[in-house]
């Protein structure tokens, strides 16, 4: 068996358990009625934010690339992000999406490397992941009597530990840690010159790429806040900046598109905070939706995008 065949029964498998789980705790007709009875306005308001977060996405991608005159156009880039959501989706990956991206972005910008374009992309997710955990400690003191104290503590934990990385990557240690490895161990020469790519793009472009994305995340937390209201949760607003970067850091876990284990998370998350687990289940679904949603229209403006690259390349 090969690695890739057992990552793919790995992914599946939690993604079963998961689903399993979330069935025979809470229970599948309340989960069913629940998303029967929702608010479509609240879930269409979701909708428009999610598609207005990719919006936000491609600026900052933008951000991230060079600044040449051959740089893609905006539009292109988000046409490749809304392709990339259909991948992301169809390709049953979080990351498939991030693969479209760097390859169609080399074709676009052929004097970068591919290593160029994936140290972007890996910035791109990487400032993300900075800007969630900026807005969860900045909102720990507001969810105090909300969320759970051990909650917030390990919260707390986690994303100081989290906000502390870009001291490896923007003075250097990392890379130098890597040169060091490299010298003994050959292999890792390739990694040496990766990671070196990161630390410049980081020392030059990871604030205004933070700066962005804490735009991006606050978008992300209010479309989770407002499917939360279409299924008539009513969940404080504040305690969806906690709740959004323990989903997020959950999701990296192998599963088939975080089917299951973003349903099993929110439902344990609303029981900590004395709402039914069923609705947390219900709102893990609808945000699923969103991205299925999104990564048809995705699929759209992939078929016109391969049509008009065919067209080009022919004439």
């Amino acid at each position: 068996m090969t690695k890739r065949m057992r990552n793919k029964i790995l992914r599946l498998a939690l993604t079963v358990v998961s689903l399993i789980w979330v069935v025979n705790i809470v229970g599948f007709d309340e989960i069913v009625n629940t998303l029967i009875k929702s608010n479509y306005v609240f879930a269409i308001l979701a909708l428009l934010l999610f598609q207005l977060s990719l919006f936000i996405r491609t600026f900052r991608w933008k951000l991230l690339l060079t600044d040449d005159e051959d740089s893609p156009d905006f539009l292109t880039l988000l046409k490749l992000n809304y392709i990339g959501s259909f991948f992301d989706v169809f390709l049953l990956s979080g990351f498939g999406g991030d693969i479209v991206r760097v390859v169609e972005s080399r074709e676009q910008l052929k004097q970068k490397s591919l290593s160029d374009h994936t140290s972007v992309i890996i910035m791109d997710r990487y400032s993300g992941f900075l800007a969630l955990f900026s807005i969860a400690v900045l909102a720990i003191p507001f969810a105090i009597g909300i969320i759970p104290t051990q909650m917030l503590i390990w919260t707390a934990l986690f994303a100081v530990a989290g906000l502390l990385s870009p001291i490896l990557i923007v003075s250097g240690l990392g890379n130098r840690l890597i040169a060091r490895l490299a010298d003994k161990f050959p292999r890792l020469s390739s990694a040496s010159a990766f990671v070196g790519n990161i630390s410049e793009i980081a020392r030059t472009k990871l604030l205004k790429s933070w700066l962005t994305s804490l735009v991006f995340h606050f978008v992300i937390i209010l479309t989770h806040f407002t499917l939360n209201l279409s299924i008539g949760a009513n969940i404080d607003l504040i305690a969806f900046t906690i709740f959004t970067p323990i989903v997020a850091m959950t999701l990296l876990m192998p599963s088939i598109q975080g089917l299951g284990l973003r349903e099993s998370t929110y439902a344990f998350l609303f029981a900590q905070v004395g709402a039914p687990e069923a609705l947390g289940a219900s709102l893990g679904l609808l945000i699923f939706g969103v991205k299925v949603f999104t990564g048809l229209l995705g699929g759209a403006v992939y078929l016109v995008y391969s049509l008009t690259k065919d067209q080009s390349q022919s004439a």
